[in-house]
């Protein structure tokens, strides 16, 4: 199975949708990506501390 999770800017929302998923289905493959996403941005350091710390990875 594959999943796509889409919002905004892939910031924040989406990357932490990712790092839940991965972690609590490890079988599927999951991807993040935003509609209006720059390449210099990158997850924000809340999203990736708070998260990553509870098990799951945030993407950047």
């Amino acid at each position: 199975m594959n999943v796509l999770i889409i919002c905004t800017g892939n910031t924040c929302r989406s990357p932490i949708a990712e790092g839940i998923l991965r972690a609590a289905r490890p079988d599927i493959l999951v991807r993040s990506r935003g509609l209006n996403a720059e390449e210099v941005c990158s997850a924000f350091n809340w999203s990736e501390a708070n998260f990553t710390g509870q098990g799951a990875f945030v993407f950047s």
